[in-house]
Parts: structure tokens; C-alpha cells; sequence
């Protein structure tokens, strides 16, 4: 696309592809005329009505014949680049991803498309390029531990004639610039969010309903008895039997550090009435969610003052209410102001802006919009903020600026710390932490120390520690393409300590190899007053030393795939995948404690969590997937530590890996249901056994894993196993082993033509004449073309022989049978199987095909 910020005033600019798809692009097939009257010509109480149609086309789905209107109440068509609303059929829904391409786990019913233009902004002076303002402010809301919608930015296009662009006129064509994709507040929502079914309420004055929960009233008598109520001098009793008081808090410090200033009392907020759920600790209460966040960001108040914003505030005539804002406050400045990751929150989101490294699609936009015909205020790109200098007018300005209005000294940070987190209290003072583990931070010696209680004349009451994980940019493992992590989402707590504990352990399963972390403490005082966290210890986790777990610890078994679920078992509600099992041995010298093992790839499990927190030399432990299904089928559960259900075993193979801490690999190997790798374990009741665990052997090789020697594997115990020299000895007297003219290895005692050997290899018994095991050619039809086979009897649980099918033209020369194809395999129950293989297509009548096992010693 080609513009220019002001076209006759600045050049044209030729805006690549790569810049412009840096973004989602949604492509919006419509009439010219339902565009032109949604937008600009009917009438804005007609134009909000959905009586537009369009075809929208995104990610190579077309959503046909949705539903379009004008979106918006007083600020409707003030400035000229208008929202709109999208409305999907109820059977085609619209699958969004964010802007890193993950798709929302919910699709959307409806959704609006935001502008990033302020109508309101400087005292109603109005301002654009704010693409970010409601993007980051949900963002904010939402690290501050409140559900809030999701939001995309993305750049539209709209179809509405035969032509793409138009050589002449920049403004005739299908770019529209650069939108905010808002996710609806409703049903879909509370579930993305995790939220119960509950009563959801736009509120705008007055209360329109969003969403209705099944078990609540159809009315909207809850909320408006909830507004009657809350209007009224109530004790802070009713406060906290009626209303999340912490979600109110977060809300409230979300509000501040954005300036969400567009508020009065019942106006552009969500109000969610949690349903009533038994041990639920806000069963049946009230939260304020945010909503309608384009007023955002103005270093100021916009007209009206704080103490009209909304009346949930009145909570705050109570000391114990203040004191837990005013910590949580302190808290979030700590974690999100003062540490500097309000500021990344912003770059983060910047990037995705950052187009070909020569244009980006912000001056695209800008070039679009600032001085369009159809725009009422032009020319107002970056400006009406005495924050913004004309020097500083520019996408670089505004993202310094957004940055600075949540970092120490900027606007919203400001009254975060200076108003809300200030108190009358005694605050103790900020403790110090310091590491006394590994200097290079190995993650089994994670070990840190907090300085002395100092409470400023008050006593210590309590103290809590905690870890977080933080995105470096500079960062060796930084990965531009997998969102950022910030600081104030912890990965591991102490939780409130009663008493005074002057070092601390940090787990290893809370930390992984490679990433940055950083450990903070806070002490709490007789006030009820937390201190600050303590400056952080940052650190990037080093690799602890697991040789121990590497020589001791295999996957000795696995069931993957196991035999079908019997009636039974389903009438007993099991299905095929509740029978799966892993088995761990230990084959080392001495006992492991298992507290830091952890399943991390293939299943999720924590040994921690199980029974079994230990393991001797020479011990098993199981992890099977449903503990009763494992009792019924393989009933022996001593061994057993815990299920891993609902995660299941692929039957198609995956990658299992055995972890120290949150991914230091023990074993780590990736299975597949079909050659090299041993057939039967796929859905035919056998599982796979490490052969010669003993000797740790690499376990990502097929050859180092046989079948089970019976039905159902053998978890918890030792496999059976036997080999040539063995099995003479249980099928032959101690005189007849003397005898090698009777029990010697090519002598046939029986006169069936099968050799000892043999007859050990194709589960025979040389003393009972049996010519059918030998192997047999057959024909196989599959797909509508003949095969040649070959099926032949096979001894379960031997260890010491191969089988090869090998093949011939002639009886001379013979060749190995890669590609032979096993069809079927049929247990006998007497430990052994006959297994069935497809070897190759018929060719031209006359051709001899000639087909042999080989046996051979490993």
C-alpha cells in the first residue's frame, strides 16, 4: 500500500507486505453502500441496528452472511474512523487467535472493531494513534489478577468494489488501517476466563444483561437489588458477604495505574454475580470487571473527580479494607511499577507493531486516517497530550510516554503509590534478600536469606517469600515468538508465614534450566501493614547436577496402548485409555528420593503428589493413568504412587520425557506405533519393556524395547524373561542335557522337522510333535490388491534371538524384508503369538516368491 501522512505535504511511502501482515489480517467482502451508510450516511439510531450484511474471510475460513452495525453511544461518529460491530451465525462462530497466533480456547459469538482513536481525550479535543491504549489497559487489568476480554490487533481490509486501490487516491481502496479486535463480555467469555455461569451485566446506567446463569434469576432483580443495597451505609460484614472485596481491589489499582477516568456509578463496567457454588469462598458475590476502555492513559482527571467514579469505594470507610487496598497496592507498585515491567508490558506489545525494519503499519494507519475526507477532527495523530512534545509527536513519543505513565514518576504509577498505596499506618521497613545456595543458581540449590525483621516500632506478625519468572529480551533462550512473562505472576509463594524464618529453599520443580527468575521477601507488622517486597535477586536458573538420577532412575515399562475396554469395564465407566501405565525402576546402588521427579512430556505427574516419595535399589513404581481401572484390570496397586488422568498416552507415539525439577531431562525418548519400533504393544494388550535396564540403555532406540511376555505387561514386578540356555534347562532332565545327541541345538528328539533351537524359538516343545508351528506363506488381499505373507509362531519374552523375514527369487540369493508390514497378531495365551506379515505386492504370473525366518543370536 502507498500514502503519505498528508498527502501534497509529505512524500508517499510504500508500506511492504511484511509490514502489513506483521498483524492478522480480517478481509471484509461487502456492498459499498451498507459500508458507507453503517459508517457515515444513515442514521446513527438506524446505523446501530444490525441490518448490514458482509462476508467476512480470515485464516482461510469464510464467515458468509454475518451481521455488521454501527458500535458506540455518544461517541458515535465524532471523529470519522467509526467502530463497528461483527456478528456471527450461531453455527459458525468466529475462531480469533491473539497476536501471537494462539487461537482463543472459546470462539466468538460477536466482537467489536476498536480504533485506537480517542474522541474524548484532552478535555474532548480528541486524539488518535492510541492503538495501544485499550490494548495494554486489559492487558493491565489482567495482570493485576482480574478476568478481562481478550483483545487482538489486527488490519482490515474491505472489499466493496472491483478495484484493490485506486493510483490516484490513497483513500479509495480495500487497506482500512489498523483495528483492535474486542472480545464480547458474555457467555463465551466467563468461560475463557475460567469463570462459573453466572449473571453477567453490562452497565451503562442502566443494567443490560450479558449473560444468564442457569441456576440465578432470569430478571435483572439481583443486580438491582445488589445497586440498592451497596447505595446504602452498609458494615463492612456485608461488604464481604456480598462483593469479592480482593477482585474490588485489583479493579480498583487496575483503574488507577491506566486512569480509567470515563466512570461514574453504574456506567462502563461489567458487574459478574458469581453463582452460588458450595465451597466457593465468593459464592454468590458480586464483581466489578472492566469495560469500555478507550478513555485510558490521560495524565489527568477527565471532567468529573475520583469520589463520583462509582460508589463500591464507600468499602474504604473501613479501616481493615483500607489496610488490605492499601498492601495490595504497595504490592502491585512493587511488582509492576517500581521493577520496571509495566514498561515491558508496553514494549512487548509494541513489537508486534514493528513491521519490515523500514515502515510499520502505525504510520500506515496513520497515513490512512489522520487527514481522510471522511474524518471530521484531521490532523490530531499524537496530539492534544501536553505530556507530548511537538519534537516527541510520533509512535516513538507515545510508547516513552506509555511507559513512563506506569514506571516511577509517571502519572499512573504515581497515584498508585503516592495515593492509594499511602497510608497512616506504620509500614515496616523494605527487608533486604540476598542468595546463599549455588553461586551459579543451580535449581537444587535455590536458597536465599532475608534480613531481620525492622518494624518501625511495631512487632512482626508475618512474612511470605516468592519467585517469579521474568522475561529478558537479552536472553540467550529469549524467543520473540512465545509471549513475555512478567514479574507480578508468581511461579512459587511461601504463602503468609507466622513465624520469623531467616532462609528459605525455593523448589526445584518451581524453576527451569536457562529461564530468569527473580526472588523477593516482605515482612508484615503488628499494624497489619506489609512492608515493600525487598529489591529482587535476579537470577538465571543453572543446571543442577542429576548424574544420580541419570545412572539410577529408567522407564522400565510403558503401556500405551492398551487392549480394548471390555463391556464390563465400560458398563463400570473405563474406557480403553483409563488402563495405560507407566512403570520407573530404580537399578542403581542406592535409594532416590523422587520429591523433585516429575513426568513433564507425554503425561503430566508429580511424584511429589504420590504415595511414593522414594525408591530403593531394584524398586518399581507405577503411574497409571486411572487407579481403579489399573485395580480391576491388573489388581496389585502396592506399587502404584497416583494416576495422571485426563492426560492420556498417544497411541500413535509422542515424546515421554522423565524430569529433575520443571525439566532437567532424566530420560527423555520419543515411541512410535509402527517398525523399528516392537509390534503388538499397539492396542494389542502387550506393553513395551526396556531390555537390559540394568545398563541404562538409551531408551530413544526402538532396539533397546521388546513387547511384554504376556497380556497386560507385568507393572510393578519384574518382566518375565527367558532365554535359549534357560528354557533347555526347564524343558530337559538333567540326563538328557548330558545327552547332546537328544538335547543338543539342531537335534530334532521329536521327528517334527523342527529343531531345538527352532522349537525354542517358535514356542514349541521339542518333546511333543507339533509341524504347524513352522512358518506359512500365504496370499493377503487389503485394498483391493493381493499380498504375499508369511505368519509363523514367535515365543514371548525371549531376549536373546532375532527374528528376519527374509525373501528370494531364486533359493539362492536372499534378501532381508524391510519392508514386511505386520497385519495381525494372535495371542495363544501359553506365552506365545502368532504374528502375521504383509511382505509385498504380487508381480507377473511366474515369478517365484520364496519367503523364510531367519533366527538369529543377538
Amino acid at each position: 500500500w502507498k500514502g503519505a501522512l498528508r498527502p501534497g505535504s509529505t512524500p508517499v511511502i510504500t508500506y511492504s507486505s511484511e509490514t502489513l501482515t506483521k498483524v492478522p489480517v480480517y478481509h471484509m467482502i461487502v456492498k459499498e453502500s451498507d459500508v458507507l451508510g453503517c459508517m457515515y450516511n444513515d442514521s446513527s439510531g438506524s446505523a446501530r441496528s444490525y441490518k448490514y450484511f458482509a462476508t467476512v474471510v480470515y485464516d482461510g475460513e469464510v464467515y458468509d452472511h454475518i451481521k455488521f452495525r454501527l458500535k458506540g453511544q455518544a461517541s458515535t461518529r465524532v471523529t470519522g474512523k467509526n467502530k463497528i460491530k461483527w456478528n456471527f451465525n450461531r453455527g459458525h462462530r468466529f475462531q480469533a487467535r491473539d497476536n501471537y497466533g494462539r487461537k482463543y480456547d472459546r470462539k466468538w459469538d460477536k466482537f467489536a472493531l476498536q480504533t485506537g482513536t480517542c474522541p474524548w481525550w484532552g478535555s474532548n479535543a480528541s486524539t488518535g494513534g492510541m492503538i495501544l491504549n485499550e490494548f495494554a489497559s486489559y492487558k493491565f487489568y489482567r495482570l493485576c489478577g482480574l478476568a478481562s476480554c481478550n483483545t487482538t490487533l489486527f488490519h482490515l481490509r474491505i472489499v466493496d468494489d472491483a478495484q484493490e486501490s485506486n493510483p490516484n487516491d490513497q483513500y479509495d481502496g480495500d487497506f482500512w488501517g489498523l483495528y483492535l479486535a474486542l472480545e464480547e463480555p458474555d457467555g463465551r467469555f466467563l468461560d475463557e476466563m475460567g469463570l462459573p455461569d453466572g449473571n453477567l451485566y453490562k452497565m451503562n446506567g442502566g443494567a443490560t444483561k450479558r449473560n444468564q446463569g442457569p441456576d440465578q434469576v432470569s430478571s435483572n432483580s439481583d443486580v438491582s437489588s445488589f445497586i440498592s443495597a451497596k447505595n446504602r451505609a452498609n458494615n463492612l460484614s456485608w461488604w464481604e458477604e456480598n462483593t469479592n472485596l480482593p477482585s474490588y481491589y485489583n479493579y480498583k489499582i487496575g483503574t488507577t495505574l491506566i486512569n480509567n477516568t470515563d466512570l461514574r456509578s453504574e456506567w462502563n463496567c461489567l458487574y459478574y454475580h458469581r453463582p452460588i457454588i458450595p465451597g466457593d469462598p465468593n459464592s454468590d458475590k458480586w464483581e466489578m470487571l472492566p469495560w469500555d476502555l478507550d478513555l485510558t492513559w490521560e495524565s489527568k482527571f477527565h471532567i468529573r473527580s475520583e469520589n463520583v467514579w462509582e460508589n463500591w469505594q464507600n468499602v474504604f470507610r473501613y479501616d481493615d479494607a483500607e489496610t488490605d487496598f492499601e498492601n495490595r497496592s504497595r504490592e502491585v507498585w512493587d511488582l509492576l511499577c517500581s521493577s520496571g515491567e509495566g514498561a515491558k508490558v508496553v514494549e512487548e506489545m509494541s513489537r508486534f507493531l514493528d513491521g519490515d525494519g523500514i515502515t510499520r503499519i502505525v504510520e500506515a494507519n496513520q497515513a490512512m486516517w489522520d487527514y481522510h475526507p471522511r474524518k471530521r477532527k484531521k490532523g490530531i495523530w499524537y496530539r492534544n497530550n501536553p505530556k507530548l512534545p511537538s519534537s516527541k509527536r510520533n509512535w516513538e513519543g507515545l510508547i516513552e510516554y506509555m511507559k513512563n505513565f506506569v514506571s516511577p514518576g509517571g502519572y499512573g504509577a504515581g497515584r498508585l503509590i503516592n495515593e492509594k498505596a499511602d497510608t497512616n499506618s506504620i509500614v515496616p521497613n523494605k527487608p533486604t534478600i540476598s542468595s546463599v545456595g549455588d553461586p551459579d543458581f543451580a535449581t537444587n540449590d535455590l536458597r536465599f536469606e532475608s534480613s531481620t525483621f525492622s518494624g518501625r516500632g511495631t512487632s512482626f506478625a508475618g512474612m511470605e517469600w516468592r519467585l517469579a519468572e521474568v522475561t529478558d529480551p537479552e536472553s540467550e533462550i529469549f524467543d520473540s515468538e512465545s509471549p513475555w512473562v512478567f514479574e507480578i505472576d508468581s511461579v512459587w509463594d511461601s504463602g503468609e508465614l507466622a513465624s520469623f524464618g531467616r532462609r528459605i529453599s525455593i523448589p526445584p520443580l518451581a524453576v527451569r534450566v536457562g529461564h530468569t527468575y527473580r526472588a523477593r521477601v516482605r515482612h508484615l507488622s503488628s499494624s497489619g501493614q506489609w512492608s515493600h517486597w525487598s529489591d529482587p535477586v535476579q537470577f538465571v536458573a543453572g543446571t543442577p547436577d542429576v548424574s544420580i538420577y541419570k545412572k539410577g532412575l529408567v522407564i522400565s515399562e510403558f503401556m500405551y496402548n492398551p487392549l480394548d475396554a471390555t463391556d464390563e469395564e465400560e458398563l463400570a465407566g473405563f474406557n480403553t485409555s483409563d488402563f495405560e501405565y507407566i512403570e520407573v525402576k530404580n537399578v542403581g546402588d542406592v535409594t532416590l528420593d523422587l520429591s523433585d521427579i516429575r513426568f513433564t512430556k507425554g503425561i503430566d505427574f508429580d511424584f511429589v503428589d504420590g504415595t511414593i516419595v522414594s525408591l530403593l535399589p531394584g524398586e518399581y513404581i507405577v503411574v497409571a493413568r486411572d487407579l481403579s481401572a489399573f485395580e480391576s484390570r491388573y489388581g496389585d496397586i502396592s506399587r502404584v504412587t497416583g494416576q495422571y488422568g485426563p492426560d492420556n498416552l498417544s497411541n500413535g507415539g509422542e515424546n515421554i520425557k522423565l524430569s529433575y525439577g520443571a525439566g532437567v531431562a532424566i530420560q527423555e525418548f520419543r515411541y512410535l506405533d509402527d517398525e523399528p519400533w516392537p509390534q503388538g504393544a499397539d492396542g494389542e494388550g502387550f506393553s513395551l519393556v526396556l531390555l537390559n535396564p540394568e545398563s541404562v540403555p538409551d531408551h530413544s532406540l526402538a532396539e533397546n524395547w521388546i513387547i511384554s511376555s504376556g497380556i497386560g505387561g507385568s507393572p510393578g514386578k519384574d518382566e518375565m524373561r527367558i532365554s535359549f540356555s534357560a528354557w533347555r534347562g526347564s524343558v530337559f532332565s538333567p540326563d538328557e542335557l548330558l545327552d547332546p545327541s537328544f538335547s543338543g541345538n539342531l537335534v530334532d528328539p521329536d521327528n517334527d522337522g523342527i529343531v531345538n533351537f527352532l522349537e525354542y524359538a517358535f514356542g514349541g516343545d521339542p518333546k511333543n510333535a507339533e509341524p504347524s508351528i513352522v512358518p506359512e506363506s500365504l496370499i493377503l488381499e487389503e485394498g483391493g490388491e493381493d499380498y504375499i505373507g508369511l505368519n509363523f509362531r514367535k515365543r514371548l519374552g525371549v531376549n536373546d534371538i532375532q527374528y528376519l523375514i527374509e525373501y528370494s527369487n531364486d533359493l539362492v540369493s536372499w534378501n532381508l524384508a524391510n519392508e514386511a508390514v505386520l497385519s495381525d497378531v494372535v495371542n495363544h495365551d501359553d506365552g506365545s503369538v502368532t504374528e502375521t506379515y504383509r511382505i509385498s505386492k504380487i508381480g507377473d504370473s511366474g515369478m517365484s516368491h520364496f519367503l523364510r525366518v531367519k533366527i538369529q543370536s543377538k
